[in-house]
This record gives C-alpha cells, structure tokens and sequence, in this order.
C-alpha cells in the first residue's frame, strides 16, 4: 500500500523492497544476525539477492548489542580496533557476481567514538587489498569521507548517531549527506575506481593503510544508481520505518 501523504508513491514503510535497484539490505537486528554469545557471526541481507555478511574470524567480528540506548534501543554492531589480524573488527560480503560502477549510493547509520589515527571505513568495497570504493574517514581530522579513487571529505566528524547517505557518481557531482537529505556536506568528485571485483565489508576496510572503524555500525543499503531528494527522504525520514525515526536520529 502507497502512502498519499506526501504524494510521492512510495510505500508506507521503508523496507527491501522500497525502491527499485535495491542490491543489499542489511540491518542489525536480532532476528538477522547469528552469533556466538555477543559475537557476530554473519548480518543477512533482507533483499532476493541474498548477499549475506560473514567470513570473518574470531577476535576479528563485531560485537552484538540487542537495545543500544544511543540508536533507539535498537540493535547495533561494536567495532573496536584493532582486531586480532591488527585491523578492525568487521564481517564481509561475499564477492558479488556483478560489479557496480557509478552512479551507485549507500545508506548507512553509525557512529565513531572520536579515535582517528588512520584511514578508517565503515563500508568497504573490495577485494582482497584492492580497495574500490568506501565510505569511512580521513587521518587525524576524523571527517566523514569517500573513496573511489581519489577522496571527497567533507569538514564533518563523525561522532555522534548519523544517517548518511553516499552518493557516487563516478564524477564531480559526488556528495555525502549527513542527517540532513537537502543539503549535501559536501560535493566534489571521489573518482571511478577501476577493476570489475567487488565485495562489501563492513566494518573496515582492505589495505596495509587502512585501520577498522571505531564505533557502531546498524544498517547498510545500497543502490546501483543516483537517488533523487525525495528517494533520500523516503530512506531518512518520511516514514516511522525510515533511518532517522526507527533509530531516534533528527533528520531534516
């Protein structure tokens, strides 16, 4: 059922299937995530593609917490760095039989507790040490960032909850939007990584100079195209199910 509100056609909800090119939907939530006591063992994708989150190793997997007071006593992964391999803590995404290039998005809630001594993702899309794209921060300064071959970092820190959504578009017209889906914080250009190998990893990212986030982690989603203002609305906050309301993050 649509809803007629806003006039907009989308769903009453936001879910899976809410857009179309949905090609991963994943967010931390009991009945989604296997683990060992508080540890992770895998995240599921809620979309038919199946791209499932896993194959890490233990000492190297986030924690799980059921009601995390920060995101609306809603379900969030602890990543804490270093890991045992001396990166972060993170669970990856099987290698995807097609390979998104630009103009592609990612959605994402999360937080950093402020610790920034390298380069650290919070999604990364790659393959063994070669990264493509992801989404994360810069050295020292802690700004949130993408990378897809060169950076785009904007002069926010990412400390508090947030939603955001990172938009690629393979040129100038890049952008990040943070807890605000009007005004980007940033437009510029963060390349068109080469290579036709893609997997997502959550958590951290591949790479000697890359370090593992440091913070929380709860949803991720991604689109292999541009969305429009009112697409970003509808994912941050039109509906009671959309990012900003279902995790208690002011949305404007």
């Amino acid at each position: 059922m649509l809803f007629g509100g806003r006039g907009r056609g989308y769903p009453k909800t936001f879910g899976p299937t809410s857009l179309p090119n949905t090609m991963i939907w994943a967010r931390v939530e009991d009945a989604q995530v296997a683990r060992s006591g508080a540890e992770a063992l895998s995240l599921n994708d809620q979309t038919s593609n199946a791209r499932h989150f896993g194959g890490s190793s233990v000492g190297n997997r986030p924690t799980f917490n059921l009601n995390d007071a920060a995101f609306n006593n809603r379900a969030t992964f602890t990543h804490v760095m270093p890991g045992s391999a001396g990166y972060g803590q993170w669970l990856d995404c099987a290698t995807w039989s097609v390979s998104p290039t630009p103009p592609f998005a990612i959605a994402l809630v999360g937080s950093h507790d402020g610790t920034f001594d390298n380069y650290t993702a919070i999604v990364d899309t790659a393959v063994g040490t070669q990264r493509r794209y992801y989404v994360g921060t810069v050295p020292t300064s802690g700004h949130l960032s993408l990378y897809g071959g060169s950076f785009l970092s904007s002069t926010v820190v990412a400390g508090a909850p947030f939603v955001m959504i990172a938009q690629f578009n393979g040129d100038g017209s890049s952008a990040i939007y943070v807890n605000n889906m009007t005004t980007p914080v940033v437009t510029g250009d963060a390349g068109a990584s080469s290579g036709t190998d893609f997997a997502m990893r959550l958590g951290t990212a591949a790479g000697s100079q890359i370090g593992g986030w440091i913070g929380k982690s709860a949803f991720v989603a991604a689109w292999n195209r541009q969305l429009s203002h009112a697409e970003r609305n509808h994912i941050a906050k039109d509906t009671t199910t959309s990012l900003g309301p279902y995790y208690g993050i002011t949305v404007t």
